[in-house]
């Protein structure tokens, strides 16, 4: 799905936005984040499913760091920052590739 196609304007950003608003607004606001973060992930599964799981995967790790940082002030946070940082980084298909 891409941004200028009717199925993205016209279904899935207004249902998305629905559903944020009425969670936001009935339910524990952790509920209504969390549906924003479902949505994202449905728009990359329709496109891609089996990057789904990369993604998640990719999430987790980068908020592991991100709490890393937060919870130990100092070199450990600089260390954390460097890890995350560098495993950040695109991986070539071919290691010949730059």
């Amino acid at each position: 799905m891409l941004f200028n196609t009717y199925q993205f304007t016209v279904v899935f950003v207004p249902l998305a936005l629905l559903t944020f608003y009425l969670l936001r607004r009935f339910a524990p606001s952790s509920l209504a984040l969390a549906s924003i973060v479902v949505a994202s992930l449905l728009f990359y599964a329709y496109w891609r499913a089996d990057y789904v799981p990369i993604l998640v995967l990719s999430i987790l790790i980068y908020y592991g760091i991100g709490a890393a940082i937060l919870a130990w002030p100092g070199l450990t946070a600089r260390v954390a920052l460097f890890v995350g940082v560098t495993f950040n980084r695109p991986i070539p298909r071919d290691v010949g590739q730059v």
